[in-house]
């Protein structure tokens, strides 16, 4: 295969990484619409290959004699490539899709107002220093909001003024806290200012050994000179709680 083969053969991913880009936006930015999307666009996928089945077997079935040039080729390869676009960017949407409903669930609870809600979630994300105190990614595991009691796997993003020891990636903590829904497109549902905040379980396992090792780390640096000292952690595994805000 020649260098300029190869070449064209890597522009055919283009369509397919931009088909998959386009859909996830607009997946995101209309998720009501994107189980309906996603229907087509399998739809879409499954024509495609069956008509590019289709010319291809009919360009078998062509009587001996001169060849002469078709086309028939370039099409099928244009279909299959259709095809190919269509179910990742299906796959896609068909993510957010499913997705959505647990999301939904969560937006739509009455948070409006101040009000104080119970969650309960497990941190997924690393816990960063910020201007306000800490935030950090958590994947709920309930909400309650007064008598409303809501089981949920909904990502979050939980701010808070301090942190307790124990809090560190792969913890499962209790909040009490006000929240707000966040912009549409965030992949959180719900910002959380925690007023309130447990570590009900201590990170363990492999989560465990790496929050040992960030922390060996931190203290390792205690006392070198500024402001060096405080870049060390992040530079070498990513934990910038030493860093000014």
């Amino acid at each position: 295969m020649s260098q300029r083969s190869a070449r064209r053969r890597d522009l055919r991913l283009l369509p397919v990484a931009g088909g998959c880009w386009a859909s996830a936006g607009g997946g995101i930015a209309h998720p009501d619409a994107a189980a309906a999307a996603a229907w087509v666009m399998w739809a879409g996928a499954f024509v495609a290959l069956l008509i590019g089945f289709r010319v291809r077997a009919t360009g078998r079935r062509r009587p001996s004699g001169p060849k002469r040039p078709s086309g028939r080729g370039g099409v099928s390869g244009a279909l299959a490539l259709t095809a190919v676009m269509l179910a990742f960017a299906a796959s896609t949407v068909s993510h957010i899709a499913v997705a959505e409903p647990a999301r939904r669930s969560v937006a739509d609870l009455p948070i409006g107002g101040g009000r104080a809600i119970e969650i309960e979630a497990d941190v997924v994300g690393k816990v960063e220093s910020s201007a306000t105190g800490y935030r950090f990614d958590a994947l709920l595991r309930s909400v309650s909001v007064g008598e409303i009691h809501r089981p949920s796997s909904a990502p979050i993003l939980v701010r808070a003024a301090e942190r307790p020891p124990g809090l560190d990636l792969g913890a499962r903590v209790h909040l009490v806290a006000t929240a707000f829904p966040a912009e549409n497109g965030d992949r959180a549902v719900l910002v959380a200012t925690a007023s309130e905040i447990e570590v009900i379980r201590a990170p363990s396992g492999p989560f465990a050994v790496a929050a040992m090792l960030r922390n060996g780390l931190v203290d390792a640096v205690d006392g070198l000179p500024e402001p060096g000292a405080c870049l060390v952690p992040g530079l070498a595994v990513g934990d910038t709680s030493a860093v000014d805000a």
